[in-house]
């Protein structure tokens, strides 16, 4: 069946009020185009893109000025190849921009046409299992006052979301920080807070990290894209790992005054997929891996889900020398012991000739002046529990697992909880010895005539 008709449209949509954000200025509208597809028995699919304050007429004029005559008549089962050739026709005029945003909006139009002829919705067409996906609720909001962003997350509250991101990127540092405190304290400890700085910062903790390691040597960064919290040691097998290169800020990229350059790689995976790409691909001749620095303490058996230690151990099993380092802090952390701890710490390895070492160290939530000294620990129990909190969702029931359960169990002395309590920086050596060998004789008595009952032989 063919596309025998198309109309595209931009409308502007005022804002109730301005708003603005670190990167996009002041935005009084957004402007949306859309783009209606019929075909030769009257089925229509509906297409759309938006811009904030500007570009709409641009992108509306590549639909109906230069993609509407390669559209109509095409056949709607041919989905793939009209949008390579649209894309080859607009390709001239740039690979992003206004051209792709018109090419976007009539290829939604177009798979919701094809959907519409099946008498499907879209979701189900496409193979999805679903009609429902986790959202989140955002708005504009960096210069929002204090209150007024809180009263905009009570009504999405109230609306019923379960998790809200927010702006930052003000002038302050300190005016972030103070903002995404109050609005964690607003939210508690079940609602997961996100923020966006819209591009505004740089790199952030790994920037801190290579800020004190490349007086060392020369550093080079493979970080995952997003929060990876929990996810240990897992990997991303059965689907492809995204990366590109980061652009590291002027000060880190020349070689002067004795320091070494910085490099940068984004990947779209767990922190393991980062450092299997780091050491198999994008890194040559590496010396000593550091994992962190982490927001948040990884001590006692938290090593097992942490991202920070899952991460490191790609290294380690590599016998590649490997440090995973953490704050024990989440909300207003600071990285000056981390970066005082790292510098001397890779200078020992540079002469360092024994085993392999794996390392995990933990910094205190304090200032520099309240630390008590460095101490070597041994792997401490659980330091904190779950709760599970549940929801109902239309006729599901849905579970947050949160760790924010304090454990009550006093730990050992000389373990890593115990130090980090006591304002002293941790280091834990680790090993991936799992088996435990003094268990085999008296498994080899539970499981008893077991062998024979399989084998049904005497032997």
């Amino acid at each position: 069946m063919k596309i025998s008709g198309l109309q595209t449209d931009c409308f502007r949509v005022p804002l109730p009020v301005t708003l603005s954000d670190s990167t996009h200025g002041t935005m009084s509208d957004f402007q949306l185009v859309t783009v209606r597809l019929w075909d030769e028995v009257g089925n229509e699919g509906l297409g759309y893109t938006y811009t904030v304050g500007s570009g709409g007429l641009a992108i509306r004029s590549h639909v109906s000025d230069d993609l509407q005559s390669l559209v109509i008549g095409s056949e709607t089962s041919a989905t793939e190849s009209l949008w390579n050739r649209c894309w080859q026709h607009l390709h001239f005029v740039g690979r992003g921009g206004a051209a792709s945003f018109a090419l976007a909006a009539v290829d939604i139009a177009v798979w919701d046409l094809v959907a519409r002829q099946q008498n499907l919705p879209l979701w189900k067409y496409l193979g999805g299992s679903g009609n429902r996906v986790p959202v989140y609720a955002g708005g504009i909001n960096l210069n929002f006052s204090l209150s007024d962003l809180l009263a905009e997350t009570r009504a999405f509250l109230e609306a019923g979301h379960r998790a809200i991101k927010m702006k930052v990127g003000r002038r302050s540092l300190d005016e972030d920080v103070q903002r995404v405190s109050a609005m964690r304290e607003f939210l508690g400890a079940d609602i997961p807070l996100m923020v966006d700085a819209n591009m505004r910062w740089s790199t952030g903790q790994a920037v801190e990290a290579a800020r004190a390691l490349r007086q060392v040597g020369e550093v080079v960064v493979v970080a995952p894209d997003r929060q990876q919290s929990g996810v240990g040691a897992c990997l991303t097998l059965h689907a492809p790992v995204k990366a590109g290169e980061w652009r590291v800020d002027q000060e880190f990229q020349g070689e002067s005054d004795g320091l070494f350059p910085v490099s940068a790689f984004s990947v779209e995976g767990t922190p393991g997929d980062s450092c299997i790409l780091a050491l198999e691909s994008l890194v040559q001749n590496v010396d000593l891996v550091v994992s962190g620095v982490n927001a948040g303490s990884n001590v006692g058996y938290d090593v097992m889900v942490s991202g920070t230690v899952g991460g490191a151990v790609q290294s380690y099993v590599r016998g590649i020398n490997t440090i995973a380092i953490s704050v024990a802090a989440v909300t207003n952390t600071k990285y000056d012991i981390a970066e005082k701890v790292l510098k001397p710490l890779a200078e020992k390895f540079v002469e360092y000739s024994g085993d392999t070492l794996f390392l995990n160290v933990n910094i205190p939530k304090i200032d520099m002046n309240q630390v008590a000294g460095v101490k070597v620990t041994r792997l401490g129990g659980r330091s904190w529990g779950e709760n599970v909190k549940a929801e109902n969702v239309g006729p599901e029931k849905r579970y947050w697992i949160s760790r924010n359960k304090p454990s009550t169990v006093t730990p050992a002395e000389d373990s890593d909880i115990a130090a980090i309590k006591k304002n002293w920086i941790s280091i834990t050596p680790l090993h991936l010895a799992l088996g435990n060998d003094e268990a085999m004789t008296g498994v080899e008595t539970l499981i008893g005539d077991i062998p024979q009952q399989i084998l049904d032989r005497p032997d």
